[in-house]
């Protein structure tokens, strides 16, 4: 007898793709889940670590502020050319700041994607002696001609300072320079040349030295090397030494650097850094961290001669709060950054997001974009205050 071949029912079927697709959806929903929950984990931890290099690349410059050799910016002799760039020549400040104006520790701002130069350098203020604004070299910096990024955008502060370069091996004198002297006779040796002095010169850059002894220094610009001598330019505004600097006086680069918030490459904001690398003009700024929507800065200074911080102030306020009257009152700088992650880092927000930094108030676009929020403060090693 033959066996009759029994299938499904349409019953059963219908039941049986109903339970596929039941299932199918939950495993969907769950991969969604899991992979929001992945995106928002790794954005966290990529903004942990940009927040964080941000910070050992900023503090390190800051902390150094106004190291000069053996001595201090304060009291140092500036006896480079007039005509070039103040945020160059302002030696004796270990510190220079711009505050966007709007941004105080009671102000806010209102982020405006796409990212773009700013309107004005006048919307930056700053001290008498840094111009009053935003230095023009530092408004008008891009990476390269015809490019945006890299240019200055709206809402940030400015941070800038000297010193001498960590890293790069120092010269002395191996014998006494005398006042008037135009030349230096140094460690310098012209089979193993030093490396920063030589290697600007080989570029033809213009190194920017200071000689000092613990007690004095003299700041300049360098316009050769004649084996072990270096020459005094002859475009400074005194091209001899006023002080006479004994063998053993150290002789170091002197480098200066500004940090600010530009166009990155992406089209979000980055933190840019623009450096003279120790010469007498900057070179093309170059993307430090990316993904920094705002920065906000203020100086703690010293108002009584007692070496502390008083009150924390504003870049604009610093030189008439501070008891020098300059940013060598500057004791300690607090730094807040806005970092942002990449679309789909977070569930999109039902208002614009405000975030405080520093007391300023920055409003964020409504987007899926993660954002954090980081604060720290540095304390100068080399301050007059």
């Amino acid at each position: 007898m033959m066996r009759t071949q029994r299938g499904l029912s349409l019953v059963e079927l219908m039941i049986a793709v109903t339970l596929g697709m039941l299932l199918s959806s939950a495993a969907i929903s769950a991969f969604i889940s899991v992979k929001k929950v992945n995106n928002t984990t790794s954005a966290v931890a990529g903004l942990a670590d940009s927040g964080r290099f941000a910070f050992e690349q900023i503090g390190s410059a800051t902390r150094m502020a106004g190291y000069l050799g053996c001595s201090a910016s304060t009291g140092a002799r500036v006896d480079l050319a007039t005509a070039l760039p103040v945020l160059v020549t302002d030696v004796i400040e270990p510190l220079a700041g711009y505050e966007y104006t709007g941004t105080s520790a009671s102000g806010a701002y209102t982020l405006t994607p796409p990212y773009v130069n700013a309107a004005s350098r006048g919307n930056w203020a700053s001290s008498a002696t840094l111009g009053g604004n935003l230095d023009p070299l530092i408004f008008a910096a891009v990476v390269a001609a015809g490019s945006s990024v890299g240019a200055p955008i709206a809402g940030s502060d400015v941070l800038a300072m000297h010193s001498s370069p960590v890293g790069v091996a120092a010269l002395y004198l191996t014998s006494t320079a005398s006042v008037g002297a135009s030349a230096l006779v140094t460690t310098i040796s012209s089979s193993v040349p030093n490396t920063g002095f030589a290697t600007l010169i080989a570029a033809g850059s213009t190194p920017v030295a200071v000689v000092s002894n613990c007690q004095s220094a003299e700041v300049f610009a360098i316009g050769g090397i004649s084996g072990s001598q270096l020459n005094i330019s002859s475009a400074n505004a005194s091209p001899t030494l006023v002080t006479a600097y004994s063998a053993g006086s150290h002789l170091t680069l002197v480098d200066t650097r500004v940090y600010y918030i530009g166009v990155g490459s992406d089209g979000e904001g980055s933190i840019f850094v623009l450096d003279t690398n120790s010469a007498t003009k900057f070179s093309a700024p170059v993307e430090l961290v990316p993904d920094v929507e705002n920065m906000q800065v203020l100086y703690g200074v010293d108002t009584t001669g007692s070496s502390s911080t008083a009150e924390y102030v504003t870049a604009d306020k610093v030189a008439s709060t501070g008891i020098t009257g300059d940013f060598n009152s500057v004791i300690a700088v607090k730094l807040a950054l806005l970092l942002v992650g990449a679309p789909g880092s977070a569930a999109p927000a039902a208002v614009a997001p405000s975030y405080s930094l520093l007391g300023t108030t920055v409003t964020a676009p409504r987007d899926t974009k993660l954002r954090s929020v980081f604060t720290t403060t540095f304390t100068l090693r080399n301050t007059a205050g």
